[in-house]
This record gives C-alpha cells, sequence and structure tokens, in this order.
C-alpha cells in the first residue's frame, strides 16, 4: 500500500505538519473559501479571479493562475490522501470541495480536537496547533466511504450557489453579504487620526464564524473610504495599511 499524502488548509498549518509528520507528503490548499464567489471556482475561475483582483489589485501574482494552481492540485490528488480539518469555516468548505473532487472516492479524514481559543464557538485553525498537537492526532484517523463523500460533495454544490461570507457556527455553513460586516469595522475607527491597521486589527480579532484576514478588511476599509464613512490622512493610491491613518468622517 503506497503512503499517504496529507492535504491541509494554508503554509502556516502545513509547516506545523511537517513539523509533527517528518517526510509525510504534505499538500497546501490556499483559497480563503468563506470569502467571495464560489460558482466557478473549480470551473475556469473567471468570476472568482475578478473577485480577489478588486479585493487586493496589488497582488504580485495573477490570481487566475494561482487558481488553476489549485484545481490542478485537487484534480490530481492521490488514492491514499488524508485531510486535515480543525474547527473553522475554511477547513470544512476545504473537505467538502475535496469530496467533490473525489467523485465518490474514499479518502482519510483527521479532526483535530479541540484547542483552547478565545473565539467564539471555540473555533481554531489548524495553523494555530502546534507540532504536538498535531502528531497527536495522528491516530483519530477515520476512513469516510462513498456515501459519506456523496453527501459532503452536494453540500459542496449547494454552497457553491451562494455569494459573500460563510460562517461556520453550531455545525452548519451560514450566509451573510459581502458587505454584512462594514458596520462593525466603521466601529473599530476612532474620530481620532489613527493606523488604519489598528482597526483592521481590532476587527480581525473579533473573527466569529470564520476567520477575517486583513485582505478583507483593508478593502472593505477602502470601501468605506469611497463611501465617505472614513477619512483618511495620506492620499495612498495602494491603501497600504502600514503607511495610512484614518479616522470616521467628519471627526
Amino acid at each position: 500500500m503506497s503512503e499517504t499524502s496529507h492535504l491541509i488548509l494554508g503554509d502556516c498549518a502545513a509547516d506545523v505538519l511537517r513539523k509533527a509528520l517528518p517526510g509525510a507528503a504534505v499538500l497546501v490548499a490556499r483559497d480563503d473559501l468563506p470569502v467571495g464567489p464560489l460558482a466557478d471556482v473549480d470551473g475556469d475561475g473567471t468570476q472568482r479571479a475578478a473577485f480577489w483582483e478588486a479585493v487586493n489589485p496589488f497582488f504580485p501574482y495573477r490570481f487566475a493562475d494561482k487558481l488553476a494552481e489549485e484545481r490542478a492540485l485537487l484534480a490530481k490528488l492521490p488514492d491514499e490522501l488524508t485531510v486535515w480539518v480543525g474547527h473553522s469555516s475554511g477547513e470544512e468548505l476545504l473537505l467538502r470541495r475535496v469530496a467533490w473532487w473525489r467523485q465518490g472516492r474514499p479518502f482519510t479524514l483527521v479532526r483535530v480536537p479541540p484547542i483552547p481559543t478565545y473565539l467564539p464557538d471555540g473555533m481554531f485553525a489548524l495553523g494555530m496547533c502546534d507540532s504536538e498537537q498535531l502528531q497527536a492526532a495522528t491516530g483519530l484517523g477515520e476512513k469516510i466511504g462513498k456515501k459519506t463523500v456523496a453527501a459532503l460533495a452536494a453540500e459542496w454544490e449547494s454552497l457553491r450557489a451562494g455569494d459573500g461570507l460563510r460562517s461556520w457556527r453550531d455545525g452548519r455553513f451560514q450566509l451573510a453579504g459581502i458587505d454584512s460586516l462594514d458596520d462593525e469595522l466603521w466601529q473599530c475607527v476612532t474620530p481620532r487620526w489613527e493606523a488604519a491597521a489598528l482597526a483592521v486589527g481590532e476587527w480581525m480579532a473579533n473573527s466569529d464564524g470564520f476567520f477575517r484576514s486583513d485582505w478583507l478588511g483593508s478593502w472593505r476599509m477602502a470601501l468605506l473610504g469611497r463611501a465617505g464613512r472614513v477619512e483618511f490622512a495620506e492620499a495612498d493610491p495602494d491603501f497600504s495599511l502600514a503607511r495610512s491613518r484614518v479616522r470616521r468622517a467628519g471627526g
């Protein structure tokens, strides 16, 4: 029997898993699936690439190429596969996406036990674990059969039809509009000039249902500026969180 390959979400988590399983074949998925349109993510990815280009127009690579690399990875997953999942929307979505690409082929699932976390509903991603925690979970792998794979794949097809933000709460997904957290981000901005990174960082720390990224926060902050809800002290066409100061409009 060939040795299994291990699929995990995110480079940070992959680094931890490599330390936990020296010599193991570790495959890395990177798309932030809780955010944005998914309708064509398993097709040509044009709509999804356009979304990410709007979020971060200064990314040094073409999003279309990165999305194509992810599809190629999923298309050639080996027969002996182990998928690692913590307790986060992104990992749960990846699990369902893998099931869709497997077309009924069973694989092994490792659900890592809860770790201490300040986040709601015990939310944690595997990148928050240490290598000892992942190593201890290696014996928890469970082979999931064709029926379960098919059910997960059908759920993925349903989830792809929605747009916006996908939260994982109480064992199910909840969908919200892409602008549903803008008011909360605005509340993190004070009437005084402060670094934009402080407001976005506070907003990210309040993650609930999915992990908020600095990409998402900086994009939504820029849109708050265009809507006249916040003001920027520096004219910064790149909207760099490191260089920009922000305050509530009229402050």
